[in-house]
């Protein structure tokens, strides 16, 4: 479900991004508008690429609990500010891909921390973000079109904090119910010998 939200979020950011800079409340030209968009994706690589050191140093659940804060706050501003001041929507769409950036990597280590080992898990996480990635970007983008450009940032900060509140939640999880923090499953033999 995080895989979900996270990659339906970072597309449908980046898909309406040019749009909404040209069509929201600040009317930017188109040219800015995709300056801003292709600053968006340059953060989220800056990004990645720190992220491989940052990760050697912090365990996948901070990494996520920084990102998912760090998400919130930008999305928070955008939504709030964004609209108003095109310095604001520039330093905090920077921010944004920069807590955007180790999302993936940080979701899938802490999911072969605490998840069973098996290829369903990863299956998914795979199936997640396709169904994200068909979802939120289309009813996101007729929600655009049918009401106004703002929409993008309430969407982008309401799927931060449901973000950060499934991450508590699967933490929490984890570790209440988890043997040294990973959650089994029973496998049908085990089941079986238990029945008899």
């Amino acid at each position: 479900m995080q895989c979900l939200i996270y990659f339906g979020t970072q597309d449908t950011y980046s898909n309406l991004l040019t749009t909404y800079a040209v069509l929201g409340p600040l009317e930017l030209t188109k040219t800015k508008g995709v300056y801003l968009t292709s600053l968006f994706w340059a953060s989220m690589c800056f990004g990645r690429l720190n992220g491989i050191w940052v990760a050697k140093l912090i365990s996948p659940f901070k990494i996520l609990l920084i990102d998912m804060i760090l998400a919130m706050v930008a999305a928070f501003f955008l939504m709030a500010l964004g609209g108003k001041a095109s310095g604001v929507l520039w330093g905090f769409t920077v921010l944004l891909g920069l807590s955007f950036a180790t999302i993936n990597g940080a979701t899938v280590s802490w999911a072969s921390q605490h998840l069973p080992e098996n290829n369903y898990i990863l299956s998914m996480i795979m199936i997640g973000r396709c169904v994200g990635l068909l979802l939120l970007p289309t009813s996101v983008t007729a929600l655009f079109k049918l009401y106004n450009p703002m929409i993008l940032m309430y969407a982008v900060f309401g799927s931060t904090c449901i973000m950060l509140t499934m991450l508590l939640i699967a933490q929490f999880l984890a570790t209440k119910f988890g043997v040294q923090g990973r959650l089994r499953v029973k496998s049908h033999k085990q089941t079986m010998h238990e029945d008899d």
